[in-house]
């Protein structure tokens, strides 16, 4: 799995996880559970790379192109895992069955940064194996931010990790979107 070209982003109640689902240029697709504990190490560098790179749209968000794009951003259709099929038996035998599986998600233990100045590379991983890398510019990356804070809050999750400037962020993406972010 290489960079993911679409994913989308849920918050899971009965794991309490993220999940991110993501498909890539040759359509596979793959989940993966984001844990709390991961993320609150990560938000910071984000945070920090966004507003070393970006300080102006930050304090901007009703003027911003990207708050535009954001709205705009969640009438996509959502990812969603392809299921494999598994043939099975059925009570008649000359009437072979498949039945639909869906892949289960993989945990993901930890995630590398590459900081560059006009694009943060995120990388998944598992152990030694990258499970996928998301290239975000800083649009993107504040409107992923902005669907993960939204998510964080709704989860009951401790907020101290969140910038004040990003409320903004979060409350356009609640009047766009619910359940699924994309």
């Amino acid at each position: 799995m290489g960079n993911l070209k679409r994913f989308t982003t849920q918050y899971k109640g009965e794991d309490d996880r993220i999940l991110l689902t993501g498909e890539d240029s040759e359509g596979e697709t793959v989940s993966l559970w984001l844990t709390q504990r991961l993320l609150l190490k990560t938000i910071p560098v984000l945070v920090d790379w966004l507003q070393k790179n970006n300080p102006v749209d930050l304090t901007k968000v009703e003027n911003s192109d990207q708050a535009r794009e954001m709205a705009q951003a969640f009438t996509q259709e959502p990812v969603k895992p392809k299921p494999s099929s598994k043939p099975t038996q059925t009570a008649n035998p000359g009437e072979p069955q498949s039945v639909e599986i869906l892949p289960e998600p993989i945990l993901i233990h930890s995630i590398d940064l590459n900081l560059n100045k006009n694009l943060m590379r995120i990388r998944l991983r598992q152990g030694d194996q990258e499970l996928a890398n998301l290239a975000l510019n800083s649009s993107q990356l504040r409107q992923w931010l902005a669907v993960v804070h939204l998510l964080w809050k709704n989860a009951g999750w401790p907020t101290h990790v969140w910038p004040h400037w990003l409320n903004d962020d979060t409350a356009l993406v609640a009047r766009k979107a619910s359940g699924a972010f994309h």
